[in-house]
């Protein structure tokens, strides 16, 4: 059973997370049920990839049949150089929460807030930690 739920707002309380969505539905996550926490980086698809490398070659070739050859020899390297650019930019980053049972609470955050979300992060593996000890 995996499931993924996303959340925009996530409180930490004494032995557990509540993990907030827009539709005001609060998940409760017990320390002792978190397997995981970790933060992933959002890059663009593989489909937005090819469909990028598509419109480019299309470019390229109305520009073989509209432009002089000696314009036309400069942009492929052009496109070849914006394309691996697009291929390595990515958007920002996921905040996930493993659970023991295979559900998984996703957060996205922009790449701003992403030294915030790693002293969050630490934060809750710290207070894992000290529960686990405790118990």
């Amino acid at each position: 059973m995996n499931l993924t739920h996303t959340f925009e707002i996530l409180n930490i309380e004494k032995n557990r997370l509540i993990a907030i969505s827009k539709k005001t539905v609060k998940n409760e996550i017990m320390f002792s049920d978190l397997d995981a926490i970790y933060i992933t980086v959002r890059k663009s698809s593989n489909f937005n990839n090819a469909i990028f490398l598509l419109l480019s070659v299309l470019l390229l070739s109305v520009f073989l049949f509209f432009i002089s050859h000696d314009i036309a020899l400069l942009i492929p390297p052009g496109l070849i150089i914006l394309t691996i650019i697009k291929m390595n930019y990515y958007k920002g980053y996921d905040l996930k929460i493993r659970l023991k049972n295979g559900t998984i609470f996703k957060m996205k955050f922009p790449v701003e807030l992403k030294n915030e979300n790693i002293n969050i992060v630490n934060l809750i593996r710290k207070r894992v930690y000290d529960y686990r000890i405790a118990n």
